[in-house]
């Protein structure tokens, strides 16, 4: 029984990962046909500046460590499925907020079909299927055991992605300025970097990032643990009343 469980929860997370693989390919190997004198570097560059770039690396490397572990996992495999749900979760939460709200649903940049393809299955069922394995097939004992740890690192790499964003910015805001990569980079991946770093909320921005991320971090851990406890009592009641059954029978 455990066993079909864990090659259930390994095809879920693997298929969430190949999903991530198709999105993030598309990214780096389609280029604008408006670009004049393409640059790999500066392509590369803006190609790991997306948020979704960093989910999909975290959420392909968090099936490679599940495949490799199996039924006993460690702390920094925890950590990393854990690592890859918030960012799936954010991921999920920030598309669904603004194809709904604020693109109304306008789905595509050319709304051709593979971008489509690519928009739905990137942003929506890779991260849907990640987050379902975390909750059905995760382990976290290591996590909770470890809370400050936990929490510490759970900052640690958003915010460095936060700084590599930002100093990019600076970097491709000197190279526009001067006319170099004008037609191959934006200076922000997302409209809120330009809104938070332009208005100069940097300070304040960052500590309710920092808060937000902390939230969601006890959010997942404690909504996880109330989804196994009533996993379990279902399953025990369950066997319950099938042992019952059978002592009728005989």
């Amino acid at each position: 029984m455990e066993s079909k469980k864990i090659k259930k929860g390994l095809k879920i997370i693997i298929l969430s990962a190949l999903f991530h693989c198709f999105g993030a390919s598309l990214v780096l190997f389609r280029v604008n046909p408006v670009i004049i004198n393409f640059n790999l570097f500066y392509h590369l560059l803006a190609f790991f500046s997306w948020w979704s770039v960093h989910t999909s690396i975290l959420t392909v490397l968090a099936s490679i460590m599940i495949f490799t572990t199996r039924k006993k996992s460690n702390w920094f495999t925890q950590f990393i499925v854990f690592l890859a749900a918030i960012y799936n979760l954010i991921t999920f939460g920030f598309c669904f907020v603004y194809l709904v709200f604020l693109n109304r649903l306008n789905f595509g940049y050319n709304k051709s079909m593979l971008t489509n393809l690519q928009l739905i299955s990137w942003h929506f069922i890779a991260p849907i299927l990640a987050l379902y394995y975390y909750y059905f097939f995760a382990q976290i004992e290591e996590l909770r055991k470890k809370l400050a740890k936990t929490f510490f690192f759970t900052l640690v790499f958003p915010i460095l992605y936060f700084f590599f964003v930002y100093f990019l910015s600076c970097f491709f805001d000197l190279e526009i300025k001067n006319n170099l990569t004008y037609h191959l980079v934006k200076k922000y991946p997302y409209f809120i970097f330009e809104w938070v770093v332009e208005r100069s909320w940097l300070v304040a921005s960052f500590l309710i990032a920092s808060f937000t991320l902390l939230f969601l971090s006890s959010l997942l851990i404690w909504t996880k643990i109330l989804i196994s406890k009533k996993r379990k009592n279902f399953l025990n009641r369950k066997c319950v009343r099938a042992a019952e059954g059978t002592a009728l029978e005989r």
